[in-house]
């Protein structure tokens, strides 16, 4: 059975630089100051390492400190939604998610007309995996972006700075697992009298429910009703 999580998944190496992305986004969120709002979700994107998701989002997953689980974080200016995910974690799943929304007039429109400087803490669940999810408005930043910052440097350190409504998963979801299992396919080997017994009730069970008589009679040939009765 194959580990379904990143960190019980990947070799030395990559794990090495799942490490290294953790150091260097910590240096360069240490340092980081705005210097125009309009440009601080680039600029965080390009500091952070992250790969490139669409033309307004970039992904990261690093290792912190403890060095027991995965976490990866999403920047972007539009929410996020389950169907995302899956197909970004091609090599597994972390234990955790966060995406941070910086959204502007043109990416959240109707928020932004009501003038929200951030929005609550959104959480909920995609392949069992939890994603936290917290909002900000682009042009409350001089405003909010210590807490935006201070959010980013604890989930870097490796703390749970959202509300903690969903609970985090350390070790390889049970349930997971069973799936797995159950997924992986099965072989079946039947002999030739085995077949034939099939395909004879089969044909059996067609004539009983009234097939014959109906539309698809003549997609039967004699030939063919001969064979399959075993005649």
């Amino acid at each position: 059975m194959r580990e379904y999580l990143w960190i019980n998944r990947w070799n030395d190496k990559r794990k090495s630089s799942a490490i290294e992305n953790q150091k260097s986004g910590s240096n360069f969120l240490s340092s980081y100051q705005i210097n125009d709002f309009r440009t601080v979700l680039y600029e965080l994107m390009v500091g952070l390492n992250m790969i490139k998701g669409s033309e307004s989002s970039g992904y990261v997953c690093f290792i912190p400190p403890s060095g027991n689980e995965v976490v990866k974080i999403r920047l972007s200016d539009h929410p996020s939604t389950i169907e995302e995910w899956n197909p970004k974690e091609i090599s597994g799943l972390p234990n955790r998610r966060y995406s941070i929304v910086i959204f502007s007039n043109k990416s959240m429109p109707n928020d932004s007309k009501q003038k929200i400087k951030e929005l609550d803490w959104k959480n909920y669940e995609a392949e069992k995996i939890p994603v936290y999810e917290k909002t900000f408005n682009r042009y409350y930043l001089k405003e909010t972006f210590p807490q935006l910052l201070s959010i980013l440097q604890a989930i870097y350190r490796g703390d749970a700075p959202e509300d903690n409504t969903l609970p985090m998963n350390i070790t390889e979801n049970k349930d997971i697992s069973e799936n797995i299992k159950m997924s992986k396919k099965q072989v079946i080997r039947l002999n030739e009298a085995q077949l034939k017994q099939i395909v004879t009730e089969t044909v059996k069970k067609i004539i009983k429910e009234g097939l014959y008589g109906s539309p698809y009679h003549n997609s039967f040939t004699h030939d063919d009703r001969i064979a399959a009765n075993g005649y």
